[in-house]
């Protein structure tokens, strides 16, 4: 046993001997080049999320490998949508601002349903006729709920001056109620909400945050985190037929709950009540032209989907308890020398191609197929280079071979020429 490994040790030896002995006699500019190529390529496989060529390419290897490991589930109903759709507005004659008094008689009868928290995803940023009711109905409301709230510091593009004075003023006047503002902030870096938002000071908790601190104050509510979205699916996520489309989280339209005396109505309470007992009911905009959002699965399925949805995924997450796990500064640092090294050794190699064959494929996959496991055990790979990677790889296989090369074909240029003086 002890030979073969001997022996195995001694072949291995041998294919790097001749190339890294022609390294050796590389000249100094030789050296010099290499050396500069190869510090680009770990900076390549470290930092390619942040440089302007491969960033996209990254996002979008993400966006792939996110739909591929999302997890595939049934339809979740701890969360339940309660939707102005385009149908809800083609009936009540009116598109914007949404009606704010089939607001109020929707949420009279969802707070006799026993939901655990209600959260609005709706900006009261300017006045309407039906104010009055529609505060008196959150201030008279048994069940905890949360309305929108924004900023002009987090949302210059979606709330100006005069609107952030008239929502400041409707939140003051719901003080001393059940009724509370909570921030509705998302992150749209690169145009894709892939990653929670960042915390920031002056803002009410996030949506999701609050609504789960009032209805389950147990849970831990992932203060802090700022990684990436969890995003599930169903099995029929993409199906070309609408009909054939099972969403993660079932949506109602509001006006189903703006019936009088709702409640009191066995054949719909029997229905409803279910639907709303004990989840976290979010009310929002579900209109084909409004407030729509680009997932990471958006580039696979070309959908978009409201904005509601995603505060749905973030509270299903932190229901979940799913703080997903990234690598660190350092673990990326290490993983990019390493690949910068197995990339600088498999090109010392002399032998046929064959017998190079297996180091070339076995980093291939490493490469290639580490982040789509990762992602798939539930890790959280937004910021892992991937394609920095194998372009990092690439890079440091060039610039050592070539030196190789180069510092080979001058010692055989000078053998040449030593025998030419003795040989005709």
């Amino acid at each position: 046993m002890a030979e073969v490994l001997q022996n195995a040790r001694t072949g291995t030896l041998t294919l790097f001997r001749k190339g890294w002995r022609n390294v050796r006699a590389a000249t100094p500019r030789q050296m010099a080049g290499t050396l500069l190529l190869l510090i680009l390529a770990l900076l390549m496989a470290r930092f390619s999320w942040q440089m302007p060529v491969t960033n996209e390419a990254e996002r979008s290897l993400y966006d792939v490998r996110t739909f591929i490991g999302a997890p595939i589930i049934e339809q979740d109903h701890r969360v339940q949508i309660v939707a102005y759709t385009d149908q809800t507005l083609i009936d009540v004659g009116k598109r914007s601002p949404l009606d704010r008094g089939l607001l109020a008689k929707a949420l009279r009868n969802l707070d006799d349903m026993d939901a655990k928290a209600i959260g609005i995803d709706i900006l009261f940023d300017q006045p309407q006729s039906e104010d009055d009711e529609l505060l008196a109905t959150l201030r008279a409301m048994k069940t905890p709920v949360f309305i929108a709230y924004a900023e002009i510091e987090g949302n210059a593009q979606d709330i100006i001056y005069e609107q952030q004075a008239f929502l400041d003023s409707f939140v003051e006047a719901l003080s001393g109620s059940k009724a509370a503002p909570a921030s509705i902030r998302l992150d749209y870096a690169g145009g894709v909400a892939r990653k929670w938002p960042e915390a920031l000071a002056g803002l009410p908790p996030l949506l999701g945050r609050a609504m789960i601190g009032a209805g389950d104050p147990g849970i831990d509510l992932m203060e802090g985190y700022e990684g990436a979205i969890r995003y599930r699916r169903t099995p029929t996520t993409g199906a070309e037929d609408d009909s054939e489309r099972i969403p993660v989280f079932s949506s109602l339209p509001i006006d189903t709950f703006a019936i009088p005396g709702l409640i009191d109505n066995p054949d719909l309470a029997e229905y409803l009540v279910p639907q709303i007992k004990d989840s976290y009911v979010l009310v929002g905009g579900e209109i084909v032209d409004v407030d729509r959002v680009e997932t990471p699965f958006t580039p696979v399925t070309g959908e978009t989907i409201p904005g509601v949805r995603i505060h749905a995924s973030m509270i299903a997450q932190i229901l979940d308890g799913a703080r997903l796990p990234g690598l660190a500064s350092w673990q990326l640092w290490l993983t990019a020398v390493l690949v910068v090294l197995s990339a600088s050794m498999t090109s010392l190699i002399e032998a046929r191609f064959l017998r190079v064959l297996p180091f070339l494929a076995a980093q291939l996959i490493l490469i290639g197929g580490l982040p789509f496991f990762l992602q798939s055990q539930g890790y959280d790979t937004l910021g892992m280079p991937a394609v920095g990677w194998a372009l990092g790889w690439i890079l440091a296989f060039i610039a050592v071979s070539s030196s190789v090369r180069a510092s080979g074909a001058v010692e055989r240029n000078f053998a040449q020429s030593a025998l030419g003086k003795y040989l005709p």
